[in-house]
């Protein structure tokens, strides 16, 4: 969230202030937590996106021990690993996602596969529940949490340039 915040501001002190912020997974998560801290961002989507800490936790439950007995460990999380730290466990403590996406004050697009395996669509509806209007769901047929087939990452950035031609 603050190397997030952190570059927004090194644009806007350039001159290219962020319009729109866009994340996808815990990215998507982190952006919903950083946008309301750039006041340049008019409009905001995520792409598969965690409604909360819990899930995260969820996802890194098998290694919570091995985290916080050697400060970090490697985690696979939908078939990628990455690498999981006592600091990042912390941090996720410190977040009150729900709370932040329903004082956005920004139109709010939230996309999310149907068929995710990595985070439940369950999450996209609880983020999409939380939000004020203008906000929008779209539910993404036939594709991965990482939204690997050609055809649905084309039809995902139409979604997008939609909505942000619509809201910008």
């Amino acid at each position: 969230v603050k190397d997030l915040v952190a570059a927004a501001h090194a644009l806007i002190r350039r001159g290219y202030g962020p319009c729109a912020m866009v994340g996808h997974s815990l990215g998507g998560a982190a952006t919903l937590l950083a946008a309301r801290q750039v006041k340049t961002v008019g409009s905001v989507a995520v792409i598969g996106a965690p409604a909360s800490p819990d899930h995260i936790e969820r996802l890194v439950a098998d290694g919570r021990r091995d985290i916080r007995r050697h400060g970090t460990a490697t985690v696979v999380i939908g078939r990628r690993a990455f690498p999981i730290s006592t600091a990042f466990l912390d941090d996720l403590e410190r977040h009150d996602e729900t709370g932040q996406v329903a004082a956005l004050g920004r139109p709010l697009l939230v996309v999310h596969a149907v068929d995710d395996e990595v985070v439940e669509v369950a999450e996209g509806e609880r983020i999409f529940a939380s939000a004020r209007q203008p906000k929008g769901f779209m539910p993404l047929l036939d594709a991965d949490h990482l939204v690997t087939d050609r055809a649905v990452a084309r039809r995902l950035a139409e979604i997008m340039i939609g909505w942000l031609d619509a809201t910008l």
